[in-house]
């Protein structure tokens, strides 16, 4: 897509959001909490974008409603990603949530038979997910950190650290991270029972040295916009600080510093049930799917089933 015809779509799929709420009976206070929870920078918003955009191009070239569109308009869509661009199962999924998102009556789409047979089919077509997930180890980023010193680290290094810090510790997202009001932190006179033995890598301390270092400014958000201040922190901001860290620690891509803080947390005895709630799990079985996939890696599947008499 060129820029232009980018920031085209772009416009049209905010106004889409934007009006979504506009005929119905509910209060200006509720369209606008419900215009914003589907505008915010999350990563649920931000993984819905790409498709949303695809389909706004595609609905425009062939001449389709782009917010009231009929099913068969939606698998034909999703049937045309599918064949030019050869998207997984689970990317197609994505695409049809967020393209429902954009129907003026998107609950009409999300229980149409013949629409959830065609993911079925696909899902039918699909290869074997892969079920083995190693472990992340994240010493190498733990050894940088350490040698971040608080003092005289710059701003956005220190930002990064405690994000990072925080988001390990206490399970939290980006989208959280950036949510979280300054004035609402209290550390106790007596924080010692919490504190690490190495001081460089307390949370605590990170953010003792982080308060007295936090600029005067219009946000009252813990995080701000390292360049600007009193401009907004985006979310992404604060994921892309995290992301950084993490390549010291892996490669691997689209891994979540969440999911490997509570697969940590579990190996080393904290009870499940914990774990799912302090991580925020929408439920035990989410976690469960995630966690398991990871300690597969751990058994020898072939010597165990593999054998000779």
């Amino acid at each position: 897509m060129a820029n232009n015809s980018k920031q085209q779509l772009e416009a049209r799929r905010v106004e889409i959001l934007h009006t979504q709420y506009q005929h119905t009976a509910l209060n200006q206070e509720a369209q606008q909490l419900l215009t914003q929870h589907n505008l915010r920078d999350t990563s649920t918003n931000r993984s819905y974008q790409r498709g949303q955009l695809l389909f706004l191009k595609w609905a425009s070239d062939n001449n389709i409603s782009d917010n009231n569109f009929s099913t068969i308009d939606l698998i034909n869509f999703l049937s045309t990603m599918k064949s030019t661009y050869d998207y997984a199962i689970t990317t197609l999924q994505l695409f049809r949530s967020a393209v429902t998102q954009l129907h003026h009556n998107p609950i009409s789409l999300r229980d149409d038979p013949l629409l959830n047979k065609f993911i079925i089919t696909l899902a039918a077509q699909a290869p074997p997910i892969r079920l083995h997930r190693p472990t992340i180890d994240l010493q190498p980023t733990f050894n940088y950190l350490s040698n971040l010193n608080n003092a005289s680290t710059t701003f956005a290094s220190l930002q990064g650290k405690l994000a990072f810090l925080l988001g390990v510790a206490c399970f939290f997202r980006p989208s959280d991270l950036q949510r979280i009001p300054l004035a609402s932190i209290q550390v106790s006179s007596d924080f010692t029972f919490l504190s690490l033995e190495s001081t460089t890598l307390c949370p605590i301390q990170t953010f003792l040295a982080y308060r007295d270092r936090h600029p005067q400014c219009s946000s009252i958000n813990l995080f701000v916009n390292s360049i600007s201040p009193d401009q907004p922190l985006q979310a992404s901001t604060i994921q892309g600080w995290i992301s950084r860290l993490l390549r010291k620690s892996t490669s691997k891509p689209r891994v979540s510093l969440r999911c490997i803080a509570s697969s940590l947390a579990l190996a080393s005895g904290v009870p499940k049930e914990d774990v799912v709630t302090m991580g925020n799990w929408s439920n035990s079985l989410t976690f469960e799917n995630h966690y398991r996939r990871e300690h597969l890696s751990l058994f020898d599947f072939t010597s165990i089933l593999i054998t000779l008499d």
